[in-house]
């Protein structure tokens, strides 16, 4: 009977303590999205890199280190997080966003491009707004790489969704 009293114990204080760490690993999180709407740049990336090491699959976290990392233009840093981010969370539409205006800003166009298609295949998350400044940006890119064709397809489809825009002058 001690021995399952003590085993009860040990899960109970394991529990407790796995519980706190979530709960440090959301405040750190919290705390570096408050400095990213503040544009407190450094601080951010010093909390989410603290909440990696709390939890390296945390999605949340791993987003959070790329714009930190993206906004003080340490674009090879904030590419690594945001590839992890969405290996451990494949369906995380920001990251990829993100992620391909890092590239595209490197002028990695085909590497923007892939990230666009990426965050646009995962639709259902997209709200309306953010879905149709993807398919401008990703419509800008296929202009710019010289494929017309591919753009005009992005531009009929930011139509189709808001008709009032001038999306269909960009072509």
């Amino acid at each position: 009977m001690r021995g399952i009293e003590r085993y009860k114990k040990k899960r109970l204080k394991e529990r407790s303590s796995h519980e706190t760490l979530q709960d440090h690993l959301g405040a750190l999180v919290s705390l570096g999205t408050l400095q990213l709407q503040f544009e407190e740049w450094e601080a951010a990336e010093r909390s989410f890199e603290v909440a990696v090491s709390v939890s390296k699959t945390s999605a949340d976290a791993l987003y959070g280190l790329g714009v930190s990392l993206a906004r003080q233009k340490k674009f090879d840093l904030s590419v690594r997080a945001f590839a992890s981010c969405v290996m451990h969370e494949p369906s995380h539409a920001e990251a990829y966003i993100e992620w391909g205006e890092v590239l595209r800003t490197n002028l990695q166009f085909g590497g923007a491009i892939t990230c666009f298609k990426h965050a646009l295949n995962k639709r259902n998350r997209l709200p309306v707004d953010l879905r149709i400044s993807v398919l401008m940006q990703l419509g800008e890119l296929y202009k710019q790489t010289g494929d017309p064709s591919a753009a005009s397809n992005c531009f009929e489809e930011v139509m189709r969704v808001r008709p009032d825009l001038d999306a269909g002058r960009k072509v």
